[in-house]
């Protein structure tokens, strides 16, 4: 086991501890974008495999609140053949992850990073109709990207927001679903032995200032326009990612 007061001290973690917090609050106030922001920087800081499990388990506890209110209004049936193409997808997405390298790991995981960021900026939406082929393949590359980099929201964001369900109905399915895909990317990390004492560790400090930041963003809701907070997040998003590329590694010491 490692010293608490060696990893509280450390200055990668003092980092990542912002880093986190920053995070929750943007989770918090938007409901989405925690992979997106925590993971280029944290795969910076540390490496990938670690920084994966970690989000998965600070970010779990609080979405709890939000899934059970959730499961009554979604709607099933568009749900599971998504979640089935993610039963699929994750696993492959995790295999890679934890077979590949590092560095190019944190290259790919940036640029895929600025690429959905800059799609979720731009509005852009899917322009078919959905049917089961777009739904299997919305699914697959979720879960895939869940299970690679942690950042499985964007294309699910895109599908449900093009659809004709009700606002309410598609911010239903989005949560129940990344609740389903909670439990997949768990039992993968278990089953691919990402989980160490040490990802618990860090976990356990990284947990209080995450809720915390979740605690806050969720209160921040009505300071300002939807619009411009996400402005906002857009853009950390896109400043961690360029910080989270191996190029700039010396700017992060």
């Amino acid at each position: 086991m490692l010293s608490w007061t060696a990893l509280i001290t450390e200055p990668a973690m003092l980092v990542l501890m912002g880093v986190a917090f920053v995070t929750a609050l943007v989770r918090g106030f938007s409901g989405f974008g925690a992979g997106m922001l925590f993971m280029p920087l944290a795969g910076a800081l540390f490496d990938p495999k670690l920084a994966i499990v970690m989000i998965w388990m600070i970010d779990s506890v609080p979405a709890f609140p939000i899934l059970f209110p959730a499961l009554k209004k979604c709607v099933w049936r568009e749900i599971i053949p998504m979640a089935i193409a993610a039963f699929v997808g994750v696993p492959i997405g995790m295999y890679l992850l934890k077979t590949a390298d590092p560095v190019p790991v944190r290259w790919t995981i940036s640029l895929l990073t600025l690429v959905l960021a800059a799609a979720l900026w731009s509005g852009w939406r899917y322009r078919v109709r959905p049917n089961m082929p777009t739904t299997l393949g919305v699914g697959f590359s979720s879960g895939f990207l869940g299970g690679f980099a942690a950042i499985p929201g964007p294309p699910v964001l895109m599908f449900w927001m093009s659809g004709p369900a009700s606002a309410s109905v598609a911010r239903a399915n989005i949560i129940a679903y990344f609740g389903i895909l909670m439990v997949l990317n768990g039992a993968n990390l278990f089953a691919q032995g990402f989980i160490t004492l040490e990802s618990l560790q860090r976990s356990l400090i990284l947990a209080p200032i995450y809720l915390a930041g979740v605690l806050i963003g969720n209160r921040m809701f009505g300071l300002a326009s939807e619009a411009t907070f996400r402005r906002i997040a857009y853009a950390l998003i896109i400043v961690f990612a360029l910080l989270g590329l191996p190029v700039l590694d010396s700017v992060l010491g």
